[in-house]
């Protein structure tokens, strides 16, 4: 019973992992409805196609971005980023972290629908993304969530995730995408599976990476050969491990996605210390087996009292019966046991 309600709990965590990070990409398209995010695209639209060659202006640019060290700012890389529509984005990344405590969003990012940067919350590692192949298609499927790794310019261990925006004849107008830092999605599930004080959630990729712990760990640690992930051979299920000293009840299960998105099948564990989950288990056996012994113990004492009784009952018809028979053969002239003889081989009608 502990262990099935351990793994319903380690599914409701991959499942609000799942919904969360959906919902970064819901808002993300919310957020792109924004009257001034939509202006900043129509106007940029309408100045790359005055152009001859949109795609050679976008190269040449984008030759100059790369060029510009991480920790700089070029004056082009500053007039996007002081823009209206970049406050806007700016705006949505910084209220997780002074309303929430959580850095959910690497860095947001806006193109146009020739996949040049017109608005950015950070600097970005490109200027130009028409030729990526997540940028190509999301302007295909509408969505897109990528696998889990590290970004280049944040350091940060997450995936992208890509909104396709479209104009009013339903034609790609530009594309909203941002990081999402698993780490900080993961710190917002865990305290809904925190149900004992040794709860521990554990998030690994399918290769067998960790990348989230509720202690200390090492991001992409490869844990493929440890006890814990070794035993989890099926979709969901749980059992129990000794590590670190500890006797641990390990839960685990899958992410199966939400809407469109897959989920990158990570792989949720939940650990607790046995002496603390299996203490009222243990407590209500301990308390069974007391009631068990006393029962036994009632069961042989009326067993004892009840046979004495009885055979206390049958010494005494025994000892009536053999100070009876005795006298009444003397009183007829026989001796105690013997037939008299007019009974020997006479058949006797009893009434």
């Amino acid at each position: 019973s502990v262990g099935a309600d351990s793994v319903h709990i380690s599914d409701f965590v991959a499942s609000a992992l799942d919904r969360t990070t959906y919902l970064k990409y819901h808002e993300l398209l919310i957020q792109a409805r924004d009257g001034v995010i939509q202006g900043t695209l129509e106007e940029s639209n309408s100045e790359y196609s005055a152009l001859p060659d949109p795609y050679e202006f976008i190269d040449s640019v984008q030759e100059e971005w790369g060029a510009v060290p991480q920790t700089e700012l070029s004056p082009l890389m500053e007039e996007i980023l002081s823009n209206n529509a970049s406050m806007i984005l700016s705006d949505l990344r910084q209220h997780y972290i002074h309303a929430h405590a959580l850095d959910i969003y690497a860095w947001i990012a806006l193109t146009n629908r020739y996949g040049a940067i017109v608005a950015m919350s950070d600097r970005t590692q490109s200027f130009s993304h028409y030729e990526e192949s997540w940028w190509q298609d999301t302007g295909a499927n509408g969505s897109y969530f990528g696998e889990i790794s590290t970004d280049v310019s944040s350091g940060v261990t997450g995936l992208r995730v890509a909104v396709r925006l479209i104009d009013e004849v339903g034609e790609l107008k530009g594309i909203i995408f941002a990081f999402i830092d698993m780490v900080a999605i993961a710190n917002e599930a865990v305290y809904l599976g925190e149900v004992y004080q040794t709860t521990e959630l554990r998030v690994v990729t399918p290769e067998g990476r960790l990348i989230f712990s509720k202690g200390a760990f090492m991001m992409l640690e490869d844990v493929s050969t440890r006890d814990f992930y070794a035993r989890a051979t099926g979709f969901s299920g749980y059992f129990i491990v000794l590590e670190n000293d500890h006797e641990k009840l390990f839960s685990y299960t899958h992410t199966a996605g939400y809407f469109q998105y897959g989920g990158n099948d990570l792989t949720v564990f939940l650990a607790v210390r046995t002496a603390e989950v299996l203490g009222t288990v243990q407590e209500l056996n301990d308390n069974v087996m007391t009631a068990f012994a006393l029962v036994i113990a009632t069961a042989g004492a009326v067993s004892v009292w009840r046979t004495s009784s009885i055979s206390s009952r049958i010494r005494l018809l025994v000892g009536a019966a053999d100070e009876e028979v005795p006298e009444q053969g003397v009183a007829d002239g026989h001796r105690a046991g013997q037939l008299p003889d007019f009974l020997n081989g006479t058949a006797v009608q009893v009434k």
